[in-house]
């Protein structure tokens, strides 16, 4: 059996979301410095052999505050997916369910929010309590539209008898939806109504280095790095998994096509 190209990313971007985990869980075994931990007389250190990512303004080891950040990140990302799977498969559900005004003001809902109102509605729904779980709380509305159109295609898969792609359709949109709920958990809390320091999550990281660019511009570019890191490995493996759902569709139709001629 050949190696395609999607075969392959589905293989990277599994890795790198495995080893996104372990470095998420041991976070506390992999670096000896604690996040919260301030050293005066360590303020921007640059990167070095006791520090690889250097240190912020407080004198906190970088590496430490982005893998503890990580953890975080994924933490909240991961409570806003569930409960977008949950809230936004029952809509999706609902739609191919039944045909006419419901279908049509659910699939309508759901191009509102994914239009851009979504992320408004994070913003504006904000009511006080910074904190992780608020976040977790009100990122779902951004992410809710995928899975509405992922669940509200399952009713044409199982018309075609095709029982492996609905499964692979919902782990793809899962994949797809940490991607974005990763970005708009640092974007959120870049602009001061996610997370807020001194927690080690990128966009509080990146906001915080934002401020000592000039002198200090590690503090952005390791943060930085390590969000585009998350969300392109969780991006990689949700294309990667989509793009092989659609082939094995295509392949699957033209061979009934082939049968049905002969």
């Amino acid at each position: 059996m050949s190696i395609t190209l999607s075969k392959i990313g589905v293989i990277v971007g599994a890795i790198l979301v495995v080893l996104m985990i372990i470095l998420a869980l041991c976070a506390s075994i992999l670096t000896e410095y604690d996040p919260f931990v301030s050293s005066m007389q360590d303020r921007f250190s640059p990167p070095s052999q006791q520090h690889p990512f250097g240190t912020d303004n407080m004198g906190r080891d970088i590496q430490s505050r982005i893998f503890h950040g990580l953890r975080t990140t994924l933490g909240v990302s991961f409570l806003a997916v569930l409960i977008a799977l949950v809230l936004g498969g029952a809509l999706g559900l609902l739609a191919g369910a039944f045909d006419g005004v419901i279908s049509r003001s659910v699939i309508l809902l759901a191009r509102f929010l994914s239009a851009g109102p979504g992320i408004l509605l994070v913003i504006v729904s904000y009511r006080g309590g910074l904190s992780a779980l608020n976040l977790a709380l009100r990122m779902p509305v951004v992410l809710i539209p995928g899975f509405v159109r992922a669940f509200s295609g399952l009713k044409l898969c199982q018309k075609g008898n095709n029982t492996k792609k609905p499964l692979g359709m919902v782990i793809a949109q899962i994949s797809l939806s940490m991607a974005l709920a990763v970005f708009v958990c640092a974007v959120i809390s870049y602009i001061g109504l996610g997370i807020p320091a001194p927690s080690p999550e990128f966009g509080a990281l990146i906001a915080v280095g934002r401020d000592h660019l000039r002198n200090a511009p590690w503090m952005v570019v390791y943060p930085g790095l390590a969000l585009a890191f998350a969300a392109l490995s969780f991006n990689i493996l949700g294309e990667s998994l989509n793009a092989l759902l659609l082939k094995s569709e295509s392949e699957l139709l033209s061979k009934n096509g082939a049968i049905t001629q002969l």
